[in-house]
């Protein structure tokens, strides 16, 4: 059974301690839509079209709903936490105070001229338990609140259905691992896993240093575009051409001006 971690919530955590959960967070998404394309293509390889892209659809789902609650959360618009049991809500504090004192000791060790390889080690180990624990501790209060206040994201919304004919969208899940691209085009979806995900951030912060950075050369800012445009819209072309194109960004991609490379 896939994790439904849409559904988490981040109110009441502070500043560092929502930044340890959310990538954790992110890394769950990651790992849900990597199996759900999967499941996709082996549904393709039996011939089960109709299959396939109902698979499609969820992974394409679950990035949107990720996104849609980390902006939710951010902007302080969690839901009520009446009906979660205290025990659950000490527990979220206990756990995301200890990952945050131990995310400050490793970052202490890691200033270090020689750091203690095997300290190091162990709170890596340390840090990965708690946010496990986290995310089943989340995942159960997040079961509560929907029970309680129902899903703050309607499931019977075709996001699909909704783009008119002749857009295109374009929609981007940037994880630690793997990177797609989500083409949406009259009714059809098509992923494109972009090749390497660390590379699509490295080319991101250096096309947004070249356009910050005044007196720069423009081969100094066009190198950069083309290179990020080269790995993010590869085979964008495959297909029969938009009138519009609409892209949605994700992770370090809000950062880069999207006119330039699109």
């Amino acid at each position: 059974t896939l994790f439904r971690s849409e559904g988490i919530g981040l109110a009441g955590t502070q500043a560092e301690s929502r930044a340890a959960f959310q990538s954790s967070f992110r890394g769950t998404i990651e790992l849900r839509i990597a199996a759900l394309l999967r499941s996709a293509d082996a549904a393709q390889a039996l011939g089960d079209h109709a299959k396939a892209r109902q698979l499609l659809k969820a992974a394409l789902d679950t990035s949107d709903r990720s996104r849609a609650h980390l902006l939710t959360e951010n902007a302080g618009n969690a839901r009520s936490n009446r009906g979660v049991p205290e025990q659950l809500l000490t527990k979220r504090r206990e756990i995301y105070g200890s990952l945050a004192a131990k995310r400050q000791r490793q970052e202490q060790l890691l200033d270090q001229l020689q750091p203690n390889r095997r300290q190091l080690t162990v709170l890596e180990r340390e840090i990965a338990l708690l946010r496990t624990e986290a995310a089943l501790n989340e995942a159960r209060i997040a079961e509560l609140q929907s029970a309680d206040t129902g899903s703050a994201i309607s499931e019977d919304v075709d996001l699909v259905a909704t783009i008119p004919a002749g857009v295109r969208v374009a929609e981007f899940f940037i994880g630690d691992r793997h990177a797609w691209r989500f083409d949406i085009q009259d009714g059809a979806i098509t992923v494109h896993e972009l090749p390497d995900a660390g590379r699509v951030r490295q080319l991101a912060r250096q096309l947004h240093e070249a356009w910050r950075s005044p007196g720069r050369r423009t081969d100094d800012r066009f190198w950069p575009s083309r290179q990020l445009a080269e790995v993010a819209f590869a085979s964008l072309g495959d297909s029969r051409p938009p009138e519009v194109l609409q892209i949605v960004p994700d992770g370090v991609l809000h950062v880069v001006p999207m006119a330039v490379i699109a």
